[in-house]
């Protein structure tokens, strides 16, 4: 079997889904491709989106949320004719004639302005495929209702609602989850995880880390944490690929045994399994990692948008606490390492580790569709 997941170049969560997705496809043997959907507008297209997104995302990111938030508003935001839609009906015939020269069997799309070309690429060519849309957040993308797929995968039962209103058909819709690398199923003992990371199994960890594209004032996060919970913690940092960033945090902290800063980790998997308490932004793939380590969370709301709905879908279970003073975040840190509650914010998460989206989803698309989601699709229901 031939499949394409068109991603877009615009935040790192999108692409992350793309690779979970293409590792269990070609792991049994089909072939699967990877595009950004802007690039069959243009090459300067997709370069313009990405930086403009991100731009906006560190730099403003309240205009990000408000922009968000009136989209989300804005029941015909992406209806036909509207501005956005006619922008991505513009690579339609590029993308439709690569579908076809290619042969692809299936197409799955990891965010909305790759299902909106999609459906007009489809309507085009009168393209017979199966195809599929996949939510990368705890929330229904804002227009993502209004586009031509075989399937709406989603991270949790209560987004079913709003879909149905939206005029999607019931059958269509599958709880999932949010497909994350096979490497994260595979739990490691804390105290040999620790061990495996140079900590010493009997301090507590505190793991942080901003994401993709940051988690705001990096620096006064780490000085917040170090003076509540002083020499019995281990605090490590994950940079990621921003080497600013990590030199400036070495600078500032490399002094200090109990602050490890990390650059890109490419064992994650492990680092996951030896923190005890994760703070970080609420990132769809990030979230969704530690949900599946069983690894509690404090959560800092620190762009909005649909993080915002992440947060809100982790707090409400009680796997996660959010916290928007950074000056809090010490004193809540060393409260939840002190108080027991972490074990029964780990217990709220435990179905997390049994829900795999990446095999819902290859089964729902490979077989008989409807009859393999709801053979696949949890009864816990997340």
């Amino acid at each position: 079997m031939k499949v394409l997941i068109l991603s877009s170049n615009n935040g790192g969560g999108h692409n992350a889904v793309a690779q979970a997705l293409q590792a269990h496809y070609e792991e049994r043997g089909d072939i699967c491709v990877i595009r950004d959907c802007l690039s069959f507008l243009s090459a300067r297209a997709s370069r313009l989106v990405s930086h403009t997104h991100s731009f906006v995302y560190r730099h403003t990111p309240r205009l990000f949320g408000a922009a968000y938030r009136m989209t989300e508003q804005r029941n015909n935001a992406f209806c036909e004719n509207r501005r956005e839609r006619r922008l991505m009906d513009k690579g339609r015939l590029a993308l439709g004639i690569y579908i076809q020269q290619e042969g692809f069997e299936q197409v799955l799309c990891t965010h909305v302005f790759a299902a909106m070309m999609l459906t007009s690429a489809k309507r085009e060519y009168d393209l017979s495929i199966k195809t599929a849309i996949i939510e990368t957040d705890y929330t229904n993308t804002p227009g993502s209702a209004e586009n031509d797929v075989e399937f709406h995968f989603i991270p949790d039962r209560s987004l079913i609602p709003e879909l149905v209103q939206a005029g999607v058909d019931r059958s269509k819709i599958v709880v999932s989850g949010i497909p994350v690398r096979q490497e994260m199923f595979d739990p490691c003992d804390k105290k040999l995880a620790k061990t495996y990371q140079g900590i010493a199994p009997d301090l507590p960890h505190v793991l942080v880390m901003g994401g993709s594209m940051g988690c705001g004032p990096i620096p006064d996060i780490v000085t917040s944490l170090y003076l509540s919970l002083g020499e019995n913690t281990i605090i490590s940092v994950v940079c990621g690929e921003n080497e600013r960033l990590k030199k400036s945090l070495v600078e500032d902290f490399g002094h200090l045994k109990t602050i490890r800063i990390l650059g890109y980790v490419q064992g994650m998997s492990s680092l996951y399994d030896s923190a005890d308490l994760l703070l970080t932004k609420p990132g769809g793939i990030t979230v969704t990692e530690a949900a599946v380590k069983g690894l509690p969370m404090v959560l800092i709301d620190s762009v909005s948008g649909c993080e915002a709905h992440n947060l809100q879908h982790f707090v409400t279970q009680g796997a996660a606490v959010a916290c928007q003073n950074i000056n809090n975040l010490g004193p809540l840190c060393a409260l939840l390492l002190d108080t027991g509650a972490l074990a029964r914010m780990q217990r709220s998460l435990l179905e997390y580790a049994s829900l795999r989206a990446s095999e819902i989803i290859y089964a729902t698309m490979k077989e008989d569709g409807r009859s393999a989601s709801c053979l696949q699709e949890p009864e816990t229901g997340i």
